[in-house]
């Protein structure tokens, strides 16, 4: 390849930014390859939050407050992945962040970033050292369950990977129940999460 992963995304977020008229505060890789136990036919996952320009923000009737984009990625030998781009405005961020969003939590979380304003997310991460311990515990236990209804229960053998799909929100939740703390929130990759875990 030409160029990187991360270069060819960094492009694309900054493409986003120029056709929307938004900045970008905040991207980092979201799903399986976060986690540890991406395949080589991966998505990328791709999550971010902007700030548009406050006349829009403020308008008595806002544009829709979310971004999806969808775009392919050159992976050699002539095959593509596609990176699967989702962001979330400031307002809809801080609002959900406020009221303990498992994902805002854990976004806020990961180390690596393809873009950071390192003062939004001493925010963020200020935002959610206050999430419920309660809530990110049920989210985890309701992700495991629909993942169990929607791909392991089913006639047809599901794609190994989603076993891990089901297995780490459990271990998330088990987490939750050892570490009954406001604002604390499992650890992102997998094998750390593993390690913190004990299966009983």
């Amino acid at each position: 390849m030409a160029q990187t992963a991360d270069q060819r995304i960094r492009e694309m977020l900054s493409d986003i930014s120029q056709n929307e008229g938004v900045d970008i505060l905040y991207a980092i890789e979201s799903g399986s390859r976060a986690w540890g136990f991406e395949s080589p036919d991966s998505d990328y996952v791709v999550r971010f939050i902007y700030r548009e320009p406050a006349a829009r923000a403020f308008a008595l009737r806002p544009p829709r407050n979310v971004i999806e984009v969808t775009q392919p990625l050159e992976a050699g030998d002539g095959q593509s992945l596609p990176v699967d781009m989702v962001g979330w405005s400031l307002s809809k961020a801080i609002g959900l962040g406020l009221a303990s969003n498992p994902q805002f939590a854990e976004w806020s979380r990961i180390s690596e970033h393809y873009v950071v304003d390192q003062e939004f997310h001493d925010q963020m991460r200020e935002i959610a050292s206050h999430s419920s311990p309660r809530a990110l515990a049920h989210h985890y236990r309701g992700l495991a369950k629909k993942t169990m209804h929607e791909y392991l229960n089913r006639d047809e053998d599901p794609v190994g990977k989603k076993y891990l799909y089901a297995v780490r929100p459990i271990m998330a939740a088990q987490w939750m129940l050892d570490n009954p703390h406001v604002g604390v929130t499992p650890p992102v990759p997998f094998e750390d999460l593993r390690k913190e875990v004990q299966v009983h």
